[in-house]
């Protein structure tokens, strides 16, 4: 029984780093490049400074702004994770019993407030409310992998005030203060027929999870504009969590232990750099692109510290590092009218070797395509979709039981979203 106890603890343990690590898992899911900036795939965030969600992607840009701006946004993320079988089996080698899961995507809506308020020549002040993550997951209870996951979930509320100072006609410098709220959870099945020594799979029991804590951190940004060209250079920085958790157990009648019981993760939200440029090739057309890297390899392992008697575990990610890469293009089609459309492409930051598929992040590429409508000059809209294509990619991870899940993931991402702008 000590060694299936060793094993459940290991299994609460994984367990809770995947409850922990949703937004980490979000290489192809992260939310930040498209707050704001959506229907160019991030490509202006960080050097067009045209509305006032540059407090948020580059506080910098708050200097080019006159008066007082109000942009409100309002995005539904509408995620696809398809999982086939391909001989996935438990402790003793047997086939896994169960089904494919279903469609495990679940529809997020994520919403946004930003404003600034230029005070004089030199200083802006704004701020930002946001949710940088937000996704959810969720198979059935009795699909074939429910010993790894069930149900994985983060939602997340970013708090952002900023300021910006004009150094001269051409530098800007910017600042901001972020606090943010994370709280999230994860379930999946337990197999006590193999806990209490009988038949793998003849039992199943349920764990439970849910944290949450609040977290700080800063941001900074340059922003170079001289005539057509625009410069732009931020910083994000890590936010450190204690994410508070509670484990609740399932379990058959008269099985002995697996009690409810609180657990601490600390948690790293690796920073983030972005470089990029803005260019007015005419009135009517302007191009952009835009390079931010994630420095995921923060996430090198995963700490669970139980409020018990139990011991601490260390659970290995080995996350890696990314950059992720965006063009997008600006034309004027009409006076009121612009369209916008752009391209990204980014690399998964979980390796094979830790990969599960509990959060569906794969290679991808981004398309998008939106427009610009300025009904008068104290009120615009904005409107566009995002149509995320990931490659497929095998899972082959063996859980806390000794089940080792097999198959193939098909994940997909559709985000549509509408902003208004106001000059007030």
């Amino acid at each position: 029984m000590k060694r299936w106890t060793k094993r459940l603890n290991l299994g609460v343990g994984l367990l809770l780093a995947l409850l922990v690590s949703s937004p980490c898992l979000a290489g192809a899911y992260a939310l930040t490049p498209y707050l704001g900036d959506m229907y160019r795939s991030g490509a202006g965030a960080t050097a067009a400074g045209d509305d006032a969600s540059t407090v948020f992607n580059n506080p910098a840009g708050m200097s080019r702004l006159n008066g007082r701006r109000l942009t409100v946004e309002a995005q539904v993320y509408m995620p696809s994770s398809v999982f086939t079988n391909t001989g996935s089996t438990d402790a003793t080698g047997a086939p896994l019993t169960g089904n494919s899961g279903g469609e495990a995507g679940s529809n997020t809506f994520i919403p946004g407030l930003y404003y600034t308020r230029r005070m004089n020549h030199r200083w802006a002040l704004g701020l930002s409310i946001n949710a940088p993550f937000g996704l959810s997951s969720k198979r059935n209870r009795d699909w074939v992998g429910r010993y790894q996951y069930i149900e994985t979930g983060i939602k997340t509320l970013n708090i952002n005030p900023g300021a910006s100072y004009r150094i001269d006609d051409a530098w800007s410098f910017g600042f901001g203060l972020n606090a943010q709220y994370a709280k999230a959870k994860q379930s999946s099945a337990i197999d006590f027929g193999l806990l209490g020594g009988g038949a793998p799979q003849s039992s199943d029991g349920y764990l439970d999870l849910e944290g949450d804590d609040w977290g700080y951190g800063y941001n900074v940004g340059v922003l170079y504009s001289q005539g057509p060209l625009r410069l732009g250079l931020t910083y994000r920085s890590k936010i450190d969590y204690k994410l508070s958790g509670t484990a609740d157990f399932t379990k058959p009648t008269g099985f002995p232990g697996f009690n409810d019981t609180p657990a601490i993760v600390p948690l790293v939200m690796p920073e983030m750099a972005a470089i990029g440029f803005y260019y007015q090739v005419s009135n009517d057309f302007a191009v952009m692109a835009n390079g931010t890297w994630t420095r995921w390899s923060r996430v090198d392992k995963l700490v669970v510290d139980f409020q018990n008697a139990q011991p601490d575990l260390s659970i290995p990610r080995n996350f890696r590092d990314t950059w992720r890469w965006a063009i997008g293009f600006d034309y004027r089609v009409a006076p009121k009218w612009r369209l916008q459309w752009g391209a990204a492409t980014a690399k998964s930051a979980v390796p094979n070797s830790t990969y599960n598929g509990s959060i569906p992040t794969t290679d991808a590429y981004w398309v998008t395509l939106g427009a610009q409508y300025t009904y008068s000059p104290a009120l615009g809209f904005g409107f566009g979709v995002n149509h995320i294509i990931f490659k497929n990619r095998d899972v082959n991870n063996t859980g806390s039981f000794g089940d080792t899940l097999r198959g193939t993931l098909d994940p997909g991402l559709d985000v549509i979203g509408a902003q208004v702008h106001w000059r007030l």
